[in-house]
């Protein structure tokens, strides 16, 4: 196949590739749009402590805090450390 200089372009069929080479839709939901949601519905309820027992979701909820840069009023925690601070 030719690329659009001429020169000889490589397309990837592979599933987990298709998306570094194309756009996501507007309308999709990223986990981004989830996190945020997730820590606006938290700090609506004054919690002061997200649990969690998903290590990505941590991360991500961990994320969206810092950006929101409310690390002081809520702490998102993997439930093992929850039940490892009250034992």
């Amino acid at each position: 196949m030719r690329g659009l200089n001429g020169q000889r372009a490589w397309i990837s069929t592979l599933p987990q590739m298709r998306h570094t080479w194309m756009e996501p839709p507007k309308t999709l939901v990223t986990s981004r749009n989830i996190e945020n949601n997730r820590v606006h519905q938290a700090l609506d309820t004054e919690a002061g402590i997200m649990l969690t027992a998903c290590p990505f979701c941590s991360i991500t909820l961990n994320d969206s805090v810092k950006s929101f840069e409310k690390g002081d009023v809520i702490q998102v925690m993997d439930i093992t450390e929850l039940i490892v601070s009250a034992l």
